[in-house]
């Protein structure tokens, strides 16, 4: 029969053991969750083009590409949740329709846009799913080209409560992730 050793103090091997095994489940706790972190979106810009020259900007209200008709004004509040955004970080706005030559238009529009319903996530998180993709194109007013693109998508899946009011919190979001990506590429950073 096989002699296995004994530990001197049981206490001291079994609190070692114990914290042993805390670590190793904290650690891939940790790695697993690392996975789920949402990227930052990206803005593209057209090849050769720079956005540090622009100082005035103009957000054109948002699109409503989906097709969809909810009683709530989803792309109104984007447009508004946006132009918050921007002037958060200092930039000076102007109307899309009189903003000088040289701005750069910020559109928005909705590929994709559902409510979502808390008390089904609060039911079974991941049911009544709130989501939005937002893509947002840079245009040059004086040439009324493209210079850059991004897409934006977000999802509440649950929350405390069921994520109640993320069929409004998401677009704040998304303006917050446009907003930043736009300020990163003016700023060079």
């Amino acid at each position: 029969m096989p002699t296995y050793a004994r530990c001197p103090s049981l206490d001291r091997c079994g609190a070692r053991s114990l914290g042993m095994r805390s670590t190793i489940a904290a650690l891939v706790l940790l790695l697993s969750l690392t996975g789920c972190a949402p990227e930052q979106p990206q803005l593209v810009t057209e090849p050769g083009v720079s956005l540090s020259g622009y100082k005035s900007l103009a957000v054109a209200p948002a699109a409503n590409e989906t097709g969809q008709k909810f009683d709530f004004d989803f792309v109104g509040v984007l447009t508004k949740d946006l132009k918050s955004a921007l002037m958060s970080k200092g930039y000076d706005l102007s109307d899309s329709n009189v903003s000088p030559p040289e701005a750069l238009i910020v559109e928005c529009s909705f590929v994709n846009y559902a409510p979502g319903n808390a008390f089904q996530r609060w039911l079974l998180p991941g049911w009544g799913t709130t989501q939005a993709t937002v893509k947002t194109t840079l245009v040059d007013k004086k040439t009324g080209k493209a210079v850059g693109d991004m897409v934006t998508t977000k999802q509440v899946a649950g929350g405390l409560f069921g994520g109640i009011g993320a069929y409004s919190s998401i677009l704040e979001s998304v303006a917050s992730d446009v907003a930043t990506a736009i300020d990163n590429k003016i700023k060079g950073s």
